[in-house]
């Protein structure tokens, strides 16, 4: 990075915020309660995140399910409705700015006025805002009982998969997409007592591990916008599959990935899905889980057939589920 020749120093990234022009703007966004907007100096990366953040756009009068195109340009026009109800009241969304690092300068992503990350990587810099945004849509939303889960939808049908990080949980949700399913998150999914489930419709995160099982997937960007992607693949999930606001939970699966296994897909007792459940809420004290989300929890576990799907086989896990999901719905 070249020096300030006024000042004689490196400028900060504070200044390096204050003399870009941030002109492309994305959202507002919404997820839940939570509103964000993206803003970007440069035309190529307001392309690439009105992909990935299209689902989210702002449209009260949107419907359940999302066409969405895989252009950038048609993605950013195909909106998903507000949750929002007439008179409610609606935060300011939170701003985050993207600036594309030059030859002679690097980038920052900043949320609001601060600065969340300096660095020449453009990945570092991606990364850090899916993130930022994953926080902000996982603790500012206390007004439901969220899990750490993936989760899909076929006909109507809801499936939800709870699961620690580094299960195969992005993997399998994206397996499921390819047979047909339709995509509410690979992050975190909103669960009521009345079986209603909802989900953040985040880009699908494809960790380095995934990409030759999943390579028919690979966003392929040109060379200005590759580096975004080097650590990580983001993956718009209209690229795959229609995107769904909700649906009606049918089953629950916990994964559990292990190497070197056989595949199986094994059904647990109410109490055993409680109890793997509580472990996959966003609670950082799981022993005070609020009473009444510990009761939700219940209800839900009590009406839902949950399994528990080991292995590392990722088409048998694929076929494991949609036979189970099958026979659930011929009951």
């Amino acid at each position: 990075m070249v020096e300030d020749a006024t000042l004689g120093r490196t400028p900060s990234a504070s200044e390096l915020l204050a003399a870009a022009s941030f002109d492309h703007h994305i959202g507002p966004c919404r997820v839940f309660s939570q509103r964000f907007e993206l803003r970007t100096n440069d035309p190529g990366v307001a392309g690439l995140l009105s992909e990935l953040y299209a689902a989210m756009l702002e449209d009260p009068g949107g419907g359940d399910h999302l066409d969405v195109g895989a252009s950038a340009a048609a993605a950013a026009e195909v909106p998903v409705a507000a949750d929002a109800g007439a008179g409610s009241l609606v935060p300011d969304p939170t701003v985050y700015r993207l600036l594309h690092p030059s030859d002679d300068a690097a980038g920052v992503v900043a949320r609001d006025d601060e600065v969340l990350v300096t660095s020449p990587r453009p990945a570092t810099l991606l990364g850090r805002l899916v993130w930022a945004i994953n926080r902000q849509v996982i603790d500012g939303t206390t007004d439901r009982l969220l899990l750490h889960a993936g989760a899909v939808d076929l006909e109507g049908a809801g499936v939800v998969i709870p699961a620690e990080m580094e299960s195969g949980k992005t993997t399998l949700v994206t397996g499921l997409l390819d047979r047909g399913f339709g995509y509410l998150t690979d992050e975190a999914a909103s669960v009521s007592a009345e079986l209603v489930l909802e989900g953040y419709a985040k880009p699908l995160s494809i960790d380095p591990g995934s990409w030759e099982v999943l390579a028919h997937h690979d966003p392929a960007l040109g060379a200005e916008l590759a580096p975004y992607l080097e650590r990580q693949w983001q993956v718009p999930a209209q690229r795959i599959a229609p995107v769904v606001r909700r649906s009606r939970l049918e089953m629950i699966v916990f994964r559990r990935y292990e190497p070197d296994t056989p595949t199986r897909i094994d059904p647990v007792s109410p109490g055993t899905a409680v109890r793997l459940a509580v472990g996959s809420t966003f609670v950082t004290d799981r022993e005070h889980l609020a009473l009444d989300r510990l009761h939700e929890l219940a209800s839900i576990c009590e009406q839902v057939p949950a399994y528990e799907l080991v292995g590392d086989d990722l088409g048998a896990a694929c076929d494991l589920v949609v036979a189970e999901l099958a026979r659930i719905r011929r009951v």
